[in-house]
């Protein structure tokens, strides 16, 4: 049975997937493979189109290193709370890695789903 109705915010819902899967830096097969589903199923859930089986839900959880509360609630433990170290940028990073990053904690911050967030760089000083 889809968890559709235990969801309130689906957007939010979709929001958290996107966030950890980008936090992770995995494709959505990756994720899918992780949570025994195909990578269109994590695409679908990300864009809000469907909601993850109660089983599913716990693997998808796992595949992305946090709680079903937290995916579910946005609620997190004390231990899953983000440092601020692990949120600041790392010279060792990518560029396009640091940008995404970016406009994953803008989206969250605005509510808003991650393609309504553009990026503009100003090199000039």
């Amino acid at each position: 049975m889809p968890i559709r109705s235990s969801i309130s915010d689906r957007g939010g819902f979709a929001l958290r997937v996107k966030q950890c899967r980008a936090r992770l830096g995995h494709t959505f097969a990756e994720v899918g493979e992780k949570a025994k589903v195909s990578g269109q199923c994590v695409w679908n859930w990300e864009h809000g189109n469907t909601s993850p089986r109660a089983e599913t839900l716990r693997r998808l959880a796992s595949a992305l290193e946090t709680s079903v509360a937290y995916l579910v609630e946005g609620k997190r433990s004390p231990s899953e709370e983000l440092t601020s170290e692990e949120n600041s940028p790392k010279p060792d990073r990518p560029l396009s890695e640091v940008i995404q990053l970016a406009r994953v904690s803008v989206a969250a911050a605005a509510g808003l789903n991650v393609d309504q967030v553009r990026v503009v760089l100003d090199y000039g000083g």
